[in-house]
């Protein structure tokens, strides 16, 4: 019999779905998409009316061509969020309305994009060289458990676009550095840079890194032929500078992120705040202008540019005074953001067994392929550092929870093997000695 069964073992092959990326995607792009979209009609996702800060400028966009108006009460034109999201819902409500149809086409948009991001996670995984069973897998787990439901379903935030940029960026730049460059490829990507940038400023200093561990990789290439390095360089400029000049012109401000740093920064330091958003419910209906209309006032009176600058001055005169506070608060931010705390404790739960396996999944990468354990590790550094200063909500690392899927899935797959092949020794000396 065990002759038999190491027999039947060693006839064993993969499913053919293993050796086709195409079809990973296809398959992982169509399961998410059929359980985002029950869930979206389940919950009537088209009918809510939560209208935050991006939304309103969206509608303020599509109903009277000013991008702003963010708050409460009309303030003009604004740079509170990045531009290129609302930018796209105003498309949306300005063809279909912000009422059920609107909603409806943004539902829908968002669900292609988020279960995008999953199909792509078997070509990024490929990309990276690791094992096909394990973006195959991280792939059919964030498909089939959709642990941000509100987030990839409702889009009224940008972080969905976010994921998939960062993801792609990802497989982009190791694309880049695998590759002899082009001018061609140098000015695509420097597209894609201020895309990014326009999109999540969290995503701008990864775009950094990225394109300075690109131009180190051909750095010979680029000695002699500049102009690539250049090329991409420009592009991404040229990208971003209309954001900078409108804000010159609208606000006083060549702003080329956004300009909301000082109201949340109070918002997240003070002899009141909590380091959770969810358990400053008191602050915002008095502190900020979203619900507040004295606060809107203000933004009127001061400009949103100048109520930025006196409530983060005021921020870093309480920091100052209140070290400790300060120090606590942002540790505790640092520990929520590492371990999220979410409305249920079984997504609280499975948030943090994420980051939990993310860890060992990590140390077995290092071990076995330092490049991938590089391009996913240094993301997981560098991205958080601004959240660390600001209320913290489980929805602010979402753009790299593909990350920790990729991770986890890592250190199933090679705990898996390391039992397979412990199994597989007894059979082999029983097979030897017969």
């Amino acid at each position: 019999m065990i002759t038999t069964s190491w027999k039947s073992l060693s006839k064993f092959r993969e499913p053919k779905i293993l050796h086709s990326t195409s079809k990973q995607a296809a398959f992982i792009f169509a399961i998410a998409l059929i359980v985002r979209l029950a869930i979206a009609i389940h919950q009537h996702a088209w009918t809510h009316n939560l209208r935050a800060e991006m939304e309103r400028e969206a509608i303020s966009m599509a109903t009277t061509g000013v991008l702003g108006n963010a708050f409460s009460l009309p303030t003009g034109p604004s740079a509170t969020v990045p531009p290129l999201y609302p930018l796209i819902m105003s498309g949306i409500f300005r063809v279909f309305g912000s009422g059920v149809w609107g909603e409806s086409v943004k539902v829908l948009l968002t669900c292609l994009v988020s279960s995008t991001q999953y199909a792509l996670l078997p070509w990024l995984g490929k990309r990276l060289g690791l094992a096909a069973p394990i973006g195959l897998a991280a792939g059919l787990l964030g498909a089939l458990v959709p642990l941000n439901p509100y987030i990839e379903i409702q889009g009224d935030f940008e972080n969905h676009l976010s994921a998939l940029l960062f993801l792609i960026l990802l497989g982009w730049t190791e694309l880049a550095m695998s590759r002899n460059p082009t001018l061609n490829g140098a000015l695509g990507l420097g597209f894609f840079y201020g895309v990014c940038a326009l999109t999540s400023p969290a995503l701008g200093p990864i775009c950094l890194i990225s394109f300075a561990v690109i131009v180190y990789q051909h750095r010979q290439t680029v000695l002699a032929r500049p102009q690539i390095a250049c090329a991409a360089a420009l592009a991404s400029i040229l990208v971003v500078a209309p954001w900078g000049i409108r804000n010159y012109i609208e606000l006083g401000s060549p702003i080329l992120t956004r300009s909301n740093f000082g109201l949340e920064f109070s918002l997240a330091n003070n002899d009141r705040a909590s380091p959770l958003m969810t358990e400053n419910a008191a602050l915002y209906a008095c502190c900020h202008p979203l619900e507040s209309e004295d606060q809107a006032r203000e933004v009127q009176r001061l400009g949103e540019v100048g109520y930025n600058k006196r409530l983060k001055d005021q921020t870093l005169a309480w920091v100052r005074e209140h070290p400790y506070r300060f120090a606590k608060l942002t540790a505790l931010r640092f520990w929520y953001f590492w371990a999220p705390k979410a409305p249920e404790e079984l997504r609280t739960l499975a948030f943090r067994l994420l980051t939990l396996l993310s860890i060992p999944g990590l140390w077995f990468l290092w071990r076995t392929n330092r490049r991938a354990a590089l391009f996913l590790f240094v993301p997981l550094v560098v991205y958080p550092l601004p959240y660390y200063l600001v209320q913290m909500h489980f929805r602010y690392r979402y753009p790299f929870n593909f990350v920790f899927l990729l991770l986890s899935c890592v250190a199933v797959y090679f705990i898996a093997k390391s039992r397979v092949k412990s199994r597989q020794m007894p059979v082999e000396e029983n097979l030897n000695v017969r």
